[in-house]
This record gives structure tokens, sequence and C-alpha cells, in this order.
């Protein structure tokens, strides 16, 4: 009863159904409708595990070979559907499965004399007397169960709790690297703008480069047409020394042979003016 009350509390009426509670169970209809997949599991393995008893009681005509079958089969189905890791132990997995097996050979031991309403009344009997033993500890489980779902629901809502504060924490961490980033933009423009006065300035110095390069080559040629001019000079210059050398040299050759013309000159001269004292004398 206390699974049951548990399983109540999180039903809610019809009209908001499709709003809080989207999980419909598939044998109530939309009457039973749940908030979350664990509360509808949790409900289909309480409020559906024991019709085969409920159909057992209410239609005694069933044949007893369909009566043989139901019974075990809804108990292997219970323990297939409870397999869940916040389930049953193994223990209570291994004593549901001893529990159908021993319905199954009481089953068998029944005799063949036994037919109709006495089988089924048999039956019925130790299906209610065996089923009581198995209720109390499946409630139990249960409420294990739904104390765990409470405890996930709970974890949740806290994990819920928690999201706007790691969203703020994400938005100032995001505001933060926006602000990086404006900066990085401010810088990189800032380095950009110094990129391009220092491009302007480069250019310039090329440029100033190459005109002093034009202006060295324009000097080097005056300089050459300078060095020729002075090597002419020079030459010409070489030439008139061997030419005055030439003439100075003609010049002493012609005065020395102009006084030695002289000197026989006189000496002839004076040669004669003595034979004419001589003719004079003889005379």
């Amino acid at each position: 009863m206390f699974g049951r009350k548990l399983l109540r509390s999180d039903q809610e009426p019809t009209e908001h159904c499709h709003a809080n509670l989207p999980y419909r169970c598939p044998r109530c209809g939309e009457h039973m409708r749940f908030r979350s997949l664990s509360s509808l599991r949790a409900h289909l393995e309480f409020s559906h595990s024991y019709e085969t008893v409920v159909q057992c009681n209410t239609f005694s005509s069933v044949p007893q070979s369909s009566l043989k079958s139901s019974f075990p089969e809804k108990c292997l189905h219970m323990s297939s559907t409870t397999k869940h890791p916040h389930s049953f132990s193994n223990r209570n997995l291994h004593s549901n499965y001893a529990h159908c097996k021993n319905t199954k050979d009481r089953k068998s031991e029944i005799p063949q004399e036994w037919t109709g309403t006495e089988t089924r009344c048999h039956l019925v009997s130790n299906l209610y007397s065996e089923n009581i033993n198995f209720i109390a500890p499946y409630e139990n489980c249960m409420e294990e169960r739904l104390q765990i779902v409470q405890a996930l629901d709970a974890l949740t809502e806290k994990r819920i709790d928690q999201l706007p504060h790691c969203l703020q924490k994400m938005a100032a961490q995001i505001a933060v690297i926006k602000a990086e980033s404006a900066q990085l933009a401010q810088e990189k423009q800032m380095i950009q703008e110094r990129e391009r006065v220092l491009s302007t300035q480069v250019n310039l110095a090329i440029e100033m480069i190459i005109i002093l390069k034009q202006k060295l080559a324009k000097t080097e040629q005056e300089l050459h047409a300078r060095e020729q001019e002075a090597a002419d000079i020079n030459q010409f210059l070489q030439a008139a020394v061997q030419k005055e050398a030439r003439g100075k040299v003609k010049v002493q050759r012609f005065i020395e042979g102009l006084l030695h013309r002289i000197a026989v000159a006189e000496k002839q001269l004076q040669e004669y003016h003595e034979q004419q004292g001589l003719f004079g004398i003889i005379s």
C-alpha cells in the first residue's frame, strides 16, 4: 500500500498531463500519466504484475492447461522486467525463480482425476497462499526503488538548481574571453597601423636609396670623365716637357755652333790683321 501511495503521489489530473506528465500507461489509459519513465516502469511492475492471479479468480471457466501455464510465465515476465541496476538483488531473483518453479511443480503434482471446479479452486488457493509471501518482499523492493527514483529526482533538481550558477559562470567566462578578444583585436589594429607606418617609412627609405644610388652613379661617371681629362692633360704636359727638352738641346747646340763660328771668325780676322801689318811694313 505504501508503494501504491508513492506511485499515486506522482500522478496528476488529465488536463495537465501533456505539460507535466508526458508518459502514459498503455494499459490504464489517459487517466494514468507519469512525470518520468522510471515512475511509469515502477507502476507497470507494481500494478500490472498480478493480472494473472486476478484472471484466475475472475474467469474460473478458463481451461486447466491455460491455468497451469499462466502464472509461471507471469513470474518469469516479472523477473525479466525487474532486472535493473537499482532493482532486486540476485537473492530475490533466485527466490522468484524458485517460487515459480515450485508453483509449477505443485501444479504438475495435481491428480489427474481432479477436474473442473475442484482443480481450479485448488490452484487459485495455492496461488493466493504463495502470492502473499511474495508480495511483501516485492513491496519492500518497490519502496527501495521508489526511494532511489526520488533520490535521482532530487539529484536532477539539484543539478537543475546548479545550472543557473554554471550558466552565470560560463557567461562571466565568455565575457572575459570577449574582453580579451576585443583587447587582442585592438592590439592587432595598432600593430597593423604601426606596420603600415613602418612599411611607408621603408618604402621612402628604399626610394631615397635608389635616388642616392643614381646620384652616386652620376658622380662616378663625372669623376671618371675628370680623371680622363686629367690623364689627357698630364699626357699633354709630358709631351710638352719632352718637346721643351728637345728644343733646349737644339738651342744649346745652335748657340755652341754660333760661338764656335764667332771664335773661328775672330781668329781669322786676327790673322788677317797680322798679315796686313806685315804687308805694310814690307811696303
